[in-house]
């Protein structure tokens, strides 16, 4: 293989994830200046009774539909399911606002902080494919707050209930499944084959798990504490902000691409017949194998965040 088959698909690689990346964060520095961040700490305060600037605007929310599909597809490390909390909330906020529906009467901070707690739940719900747990999570960001009653969360649960059901009838209509084919947990994890173990065989690998992503997790918010912290003293201009954006997005972005291919060097059995196997997931790239081959690996660096999930769990063991 010539270096130049390696080399040229990269630098088109980066380039369009640097675009990307840097018209996300141009977007979000000069226009919608209320999107940055999840979200989800923004809501936080928000809902406890914190009127956070810009965070509930139209700026914020074309701002955040727009970036945050910019800024996976440009191959940042983030996610969509806090951006979706935050699109559900002003979405919810301006429910009150639509000419002819008589909601007039709701347009105080009391009953707007209801519906933008609705509207969160609903956005984290059809993230995640989990109606209860979308009540769950606006429960606990503002469960002190007055409004946050036993009534309230059943309304929310409603809300929520009916937002995974348009994912799921959405997910139907575009893989022209039976308008009850599709299930809230294909949305996030696919149509795994299941082994039945018993609990005590689940028991210990789950402790492990619980072990060792809470100790990552404590990690990594002590490195991201700091790193902030830094940046905070280091970037003071906004074209400083949206260069190192660039710069991320460039080395993310390059670590994806070329990782598959170091793999393939490394260990040369990693391409697999696609016919006939069992993937759960339409993401399968051919890389740098044969005709009629997929890499597993580039199936895991080159989809997006929800694929990744999907291609794990989905995958047979002995493939």
């Amino acid at each position: 293989m010539t270096i130049g088959a390696v080399l040229y698909p990269v630098l088109i690689y980066v380039s369009f994830a640097v675009a990307m990346g840097i018209a996300a964060s141009a977007l979000t520095t000069y226009y919608g200046q209320g999107a940055a961040g999840s979200g989800v700490a923004e809501l936080i305060g928000y809902m406890n009774g914190v009127n956070y600037p810009r965070f509930i605007e139209i700026s914020s929310l074309i701002t955040k539909i727009f970036g945050v599909i910019l800024a996976v597809s440009a191959r940042l490390c983030v996610g969509k399911e806090g951006p979706l909390a935050h699109i559900g909330a002003i979405f919810g906020s301006l429910v009150v606002y639509v000419p002819g529906m008589g909601f007039d009467f709701m347009r105080n901070d009391a009953q707007k902080r209801m519906l933008i707690s609705a509207g969160s739940a609903a956005g984290a719900a059809a993230a995640f494919g989990a109606p209860i747990g979308g009540a769950l999570f606006t429960y606990e960001l503002a469960k002190s707050s007055e409004f946050q009653t036993f009534a309230m969360i059943w309304r929310t649960f409603i809300t929520c209930a009916f937002a995974v059901l348009t994912v799921d009838t959405a997910e139907s209509i575009w893989f022209h499944e039976p308008l009850m084919g599709v299930h809230s947990s294909l949305t996030k994890f696919g149509n795994p084959h299941i082994e039945q173990i018993s609990n005590i065989q689940a028991m210990l690998p789950a402790i492990i798990l619980g072990v060792v992503g809470g100790a990552l997790g404590a990690f990594f918010i002590a490195v991201n504490f700091r790193v902030n912290a830094i940046r905070k003293v280091c970037l003071k201009s906004k074209r400083a902000k949206v260069i190192e954006t660039g710069v991320w997005a460039a080395v993310s972005a390059s670590v994806f691409f070329i990782a598959p291919y170091v793999m393939s060097v490394i260990k040369s059995d990693n391409c697999i017949v696609e016919e006939g196997k069992h993937l759960g997931t339409e993401s399968v790239y051919q890389a740098w194998c044969e005709e009629g081959q997929f890499d597993k690996n580039a199936a895991l660096f080159w989809s997006a965040e929800g694929e990744v999930i999907k291609n794990m769990i989905n995958w047979d063991i002995d493939e």
